[in-house]
């Protein structure tokens, strides 16, 4: 396999391109490469679709985040799995075709998902990100299911990941404090791990949604770099071996 040094694997969801293409220095400050998983392509403006663009140009990784974001297994049971792909699935792989775009990495909406949802996407995308569960992410040891071996990635397809939000339902959470942040890191340069996380908006605002903060992320990319553990994208891993 392809040498990667431990790493995180921080995702963002849904279409806050605007904001997330404007927190890309901050990203190139820290040698950070994340990944943004979308949803809504069609309503995207011009505008949006040329600073998406550019995030890839700038070795950042778009994904796959369907494209109304629906409950994917309540959606598939109540229409069946072959609906769900047409409804939800292909639109995107259309939309991202026609873009010309290689889009091989998904995240399911609500990291929602079942034996015939993965059936049915794994002959087109190598790697997928779901969540840990509703879990207090202020305990490390809580975190821990989430850590994996490096060696396990070419064959590690489903990327189980901690929430890094501060603001859910425009309500303050409490998120993972920087001292645990620095148990994980050092967990994952003693073992040779990686780990996934993933958040929504970044912003500093704390409206209606879901954000995880400017200030907060940048504390977390900068302890990364201080203590090198690397920053990557889904589309920075080793090939998936099928």
């Amino acid at each position: 396999m392809a040498q990667i040094a431990p790493c995180i694997l921080l995702t963002f969801d849904d279409y806050h391109i605007d904001n997330w293409h404007a927190f890309l220095p901050v990203l190139e400050k820290y040698d950070a490469k994340v990944t943004f998983y979308l949803n809504n392509l069609d309503k995207l403006t011009d505008e949006q679709i040329t600073k998406a663009e550019q995030l890839m140009a700038a070795g950042q990784t778009i994904g796959c985040h369907g494209w109304r974001h629906v409950w994917p297994v309540q959606y598939s049971q109540d229409n069946g799995i072959e609906k769900f792909w047409e409804d939800e699935v292909k639109p995107c792989i259309d939309w991202y075709d026609a873009h010309g775009w290689n889009i091989t990495n998904y995240a399911y909406a609500y990291n929602n998902y079942d034996e015939k949802t993965n059936a049915r996407l794994f002959d087109r995308f190598d790697r997928f990100r779901c969540g840990l569960g509703q879990i207090d992410r202020t305990v490390f040891e809580n975190l821990m299911p989430g850590m994996f071996d490096l060696e396990t990635l070419p064959t590690q397809r489903m990327m189980p990941g901690a929430s890094t939000d501060t603001i859910i339902r425009g309500e303050p959470k409490a998120a993972i404090p920087l001292d645990v942040w620095k148990q994980i890191f050092a967990q994952l340069l003693d073992r040779g791990q990686y780990m996934t996380f993933y958040g929504h908006n970044i912003s500093a605002g704390t409206n209606e949604g879901h954000h995880t903060q400017i200030d907060y992320l940048e504390e977390i990319l900068k302890l990364a770099k201080e203590m090198k553990v690397a920053c990557v994208g889904m589309n920075d891993l080793p090939v998936v071996v099928r």
